[in-house]
């Protein structure tokens, strides 16, 4: 009797196991269909239907993390990003490195503005535990996260990510990357790095013509400006320019052209670049005047307590770069200096005191700066002078 009890049992012990077994087999059947709809509604942008699909799938398996992550997926697509931070927070829980779940919770937090919650997650998404590609979704995701910080006005920030992502930049077949990277260093602020990028894009056998453009506008701020003019001829060539590269590609060869300091120049060669560069800034100044009303010519109170300069000493005063601290508007002033300093500029006198070029320079920069704030931004020459004096003011620091 015994031994026929303990053999009903486990027949019956066999009989609930396989019904059991069925049972949850078909439970997780119910949940793949369910799931799988869900998957063919998202596909088809039906949002709505697939959130039915996918509480339904949960309602078969409530704790199956692939569902609830694509619920909580879908929830954001649908706006109800609150909702879908509870299922996040919930797997996080239970499986801190999971990228894929970090980076939602990042992009929601970024969305929210929360930008502290946001770079606890983007860092969590790029160090965690990536499913299929890591090495691409981890550069994916940090790209992400510098154009979040850029979007924020932290440059900083991006810089500093985007120097950590450029370290774990493939060697080959990553021109996309490359390209990227240039362009969010180049919005960062960060011209010299962004054109070591550029040029690596550049290196590859079929370089995207907008890397050419990208590669210019790099060279431009950082002052190089031959490179520069062969980056940017190079883009106008293949329809990539437009306005403001145009303007650049002009003051880049301006630049070349009239530039006194370029290295290589003869002596007479510097006088007569300062010359010309000197008249053309005199000629803006006049010009500027005669639209604002404003008459050169007239004469100036002298300041109480103090004498009159005598021009040697107001020419003294401008080589020693007091131009670049007068006052922006005093047309007057800028153009009694140039009408001091111009005779100085005779070849006779610049062979025996060539910082009379400086102070000449000084001169041109403080009227293109001063005319630009009264008259609005230059053209040509003039705006070449403009980018020239923020190079050289760049170089200085």
């Amino acid at each position: 009797m015994l031994t026929i009890s303990l053999l009903i049992a486990l027949i019956l012990f066999l009989i609930t196991g396989a019904v059991a077994r069925g049972y949850h087999e078909k439970l997780h059947a119910l949940a793949g269909q369910w799931f799988q709809a869900a998957q063919n509604d998202l596909n088809a942008g039906k949002t709505a239907a697939a959130l039915t699909d996918l509480r339904n799938a949960l309602a078969y398996e409530p704790t199956d993390p692939r569902i609830q992550f694509r619920l909580a997926q879908a929830l954001i697509a649908d706006g109800r990003d609150d909702e879908a931070r509870s299922y996040l927070e919930g797997l996080l829980a239970h499986s801190p490195s999971d990228a894929e779940v970090n980076l939602e919770l990042a992009r929601i937090a970024a969305k929210s503005g929360n930008e502290r919650d946001a770079l606890r997650y983007y860092h969590g998404a790029i160090y965690g535990v990536w499913p299929d590609h890591p090495r691409q979704d981890r550069l994916n995701t940090r790209l992400e996260l510098c154009r979040f910080l850029l979007a924020r006005n932290d440059d900083a920030g991006a810089d500093g990510e985007l120097i950590a992502l450029q370290s774990d930049l493939p060697g080959k077949n990553a021109t996309p990357l490359h390209e990227q990277t240039a362009e969010l260093f180049l919005k960062a602020g960060d011209a010299r790095r962004a054109l070591a990028e550029f040029r690596v894009v550049l290196n590859s056998p079929h370089a995207p013509a907008a890397a050419w453009k990208g590669a210019g506008k790099a060279a431009f701020t950082l002052g190089y400006f031959a490179a520069a003019e062969h980056y940017l001829q190079i883009a106008t060539r293949l329809h990539q320019s437009n306005p403001e590269i145009a303007a650049e590609l002009q003051s880049s060869r301006l630049v070349q052209q009239w530039d006194p300091y370029l290295r290589g120049l003869t002596a007479p060669e510097k006088w007569a670049r300062t010359r010309h560069v000197f008249l053309a800034a005199t000629a803006r100044l006049k010009t500027c005047a005669k639209s604002s009303g404003i008459q050169l010519s007239a004469p100036r109170r002298p300041v109480q307590g103090k004498t009159k300069a005598s021009p040697n000493a107001e020419a003294a005063s401008a080589s020693n770069g007091e131009a670049n601290t007068a006052n922006p508007l005093d047309l007057v002033a800028l153009y009694q200096k140039a009408r001091t300093l111009q005779p100085q500029l005779a070849d006779w006198n610049l062979r025996g005191h060539p910082e009379t070029i400086d102070a000449a320079m000084n001169l041109v920069f403080a009227i293109e700066s001063a005319t630009a704030q009264t008259c609005g931004q230059p053209a040509g020459l003039d705006a070449a002078l403009l980018v020239l004096r923020k190079t050289m003011q760049s170089r200085e620091r």
